[in-house]
């Protein structure tokens, strides 16, 4: 099987190394996952339950969230040494697996949050591919050291002496690679009555949802396109039709094959449409905001994005500004009823990140401290990795 878009080349490249990366983890260290904890827990309204574990640099960690009766949880996030972000799950049906790489050997913390006024109940699973053979019986579980902080209330007398200044590395998300995709969010075809008809269902509006952005820490999809291609009766089909064959005829069948039309025109690769020279005309209107959709439906004066009145139509937007779009349609016709197809795609950016760092400078100010409020010592505890049991 061979594509001839390089953007599909390049996804299915992706794909089959983040696959095979996986499976020569398993394949190298055993075939046998390490299970690291299953626990059955209960949220109570209005509350946040954390757990916590140690991992070894290298480490994949897989891990399953499931509520027994799928219902939402407000929070899910995991976070390296209480800081760095590693995943996050909002306001999500909990049925989910996911998995991460550990760069270095740290605490993670798995947090669940429960705005609801009723309780969530979760199974939850974690389990680990250990880096190295060497690193098999590393212990997962972290133990819990005392800390202190001395706070003082610096008041406006207090003199300022001198600055201390330190370099530290500090982490960063870099831009590895990115790459576009292209998927077909609406084909649909529905059928408008006549303007006097009896029915009075010659007016329709379609929502398009366009911000299914999805992110994680390392990869981060958007969309940043869309197009349209919008036919009426047997004759936009038979346009439609006649394009994929000519398609087919400069292309050899390939493109035809294994790109829709529609995604050929968003990437610039079919320049236009074969339009029909007869037929029924429909009226369209793109609009961002559901105020202009009731206006369009109680017949007033309302504003668009884009609108045109044709027995085929077609078009593109290099920029997507809303998360969604509503096409609002029109048979203006006495006389006779309508079919109208409408196909619609976005395009979106796909980016891989990785982690990189960067020297930055601290600078501190050293006060005076002879007549400074007396400190105060804020006693807690933190949880590290078991540094005694894993040498």
């Amino acid at each position: 099987m061979q594509y001839s878009n390089p953007f599909m080349k390049k996804f299915f490249a992706y794909n089959i190394l983040f696959f095979y990366f996986i499976i020569s983890a398993f394949q190298s260290y055993g075939n046998d996952t390490i299970q690291v904890s299953t626990q059955d827990i209960r949220l109570k309204s209005k509350s946040t339950t954390t757990l916590y574990f140690s991992f070894h640099q290298g480490d994949i960690v897989l891990f399953s969230i499931k509520e027994k009766k799928n219902k939402k949880l407000a929070l899910f996030s995991i976070k390296e040494n209480e800081e760095r972000i590693v995943y996050n799950l909002l306001n999500n049906h909990l049925k989910h697996n996911g998995l991460f790489y550990v760069p270095s050997t740290k605490v993670y913390s798995f947090t669940f949050y429960n705005d609801a006024f009723t309780a969530r109940n979760i199974t939850f699973e974690v389990s680990r591919i250990p880096s190295s053979k060497a690193s098999k019986n590393f212990k997962t579980t972290p133990i819990w050291i005392d800390k202190m902080d001395t706070i003082y209330d610096i008041r406006k007398e207090d003199e300022i002496i001198r600055f201390d200044s330190t370099w530290y590395n500090a982490s960063t998300l870099v831009r590895d690679s990115c790459r576009n995709t292209e998927e077909i969010t609406l084909d649909q075809t529905i059928r408008l009555e006549s303007s006097i008809s009896i029915r009075k269902k010659n007016r329709a509006v379609i929502e398009i949802v366009l911000n299914k952005s999805t992110s994680s820490e390392l990869f981060q999809k958007k969309p940043i396109a869309w197009a349209y291609w919008i036919g009426v009766g047997e004759e936009a089909q038979e346009s439609w039709n006649q394009t994929v064959k000519n398609i087919a005829k400069l292309t050899g069948g390939l493109l035809s094959t294994f790109v829709n039309p529609l995604l050929g025109f968003a990437v610039g690769i079919i320049p236009e449409f074969i339009v029909p020279t007869s037929g029924k005309n429909i009226s369209y209107w793109f609009v961002e905001d559901t105020s202009q959709v009731n206006k369009f439906m109680n017949k007033k004066d309302f504003e668009s994005i884009e609108h045109g009145k044709a027995i085929v139509s077609y078009g593109k937007s290099p920029s997507i500004n809303s998360k969604k779009l509503y096409l609002c349609i029109l048979n203006e016709s006495a006389i006779s009823p309508a079919e109208v197809n409408i196909k619609f795609v976005v395009v979106s950016e796909e980016c891989n990140y990785k982690i990189g760092f960067e020297k930055k400078l601290q600078i501190k100010p050293v006060y005076k401290r002879e007549k400074a409020n007396n400190p105060i010592y804020n006693h807690y505890k933190i949880p590290v990795v078991d540094q005694y049991h894993n040498r």
